[in-house]
């Protein structure tokens, strides 16, 4: 399974990479919403873990445009502030809220992946 990662904060996209590969992931990292954009063009990934607040561009708006070119895209978000939790549609989102646990991480992607693959089958 292949995972983007996107964050603005260098230590949290270390670390989370870091947490995903040894949990047997395969990851590539996004330093901004923009950036991310332009991956999703060019190549698969099983699931965006991203980042809600980025200075380029905020998170729920670089997955309105990763979902116009993949809409099939499983799109996880990670947040420390719960106050901006309003961006978001929250019946349909996933959050995960920082600071976070690698088996917390794990779980709930663990989870979205096992419903984005037997939705596919199904």
């Amino acid at each position: 399974m292949r995972i983007l990662v996107v964050d603005d904060t260098p230590i949290v996209l270390l670390t989370t990479e870091r947490m995903l590969r040894k949990a047997g992931y395969q990851v590539l990292s996004a330093s901004s919403g923009l950036e991310a954009t332009e991956i999703v063009k060019d190549q698969h990934f099983d699931l965006v873990l991203m980042d809600v607040v980025m200075g380029d561009m905020s998170g729920p708006d670089a997955a309105r445009r990763i979902r116009l070119m993949r809409p099939e895209k499983a799109i996880v978000f990670m947040t420390g502030f719960s106050d901006h939790l309003d961006m978001l549609d929250s019946r349909r989102e996933v959050v995960v809220r920082k600071p976070f646990t690698s088996d917390g991480l794990i779980r709930i992607l663990g989870g979205v992946l096992g419903r984005t693959a037997s939705g596919a089958a199904g």
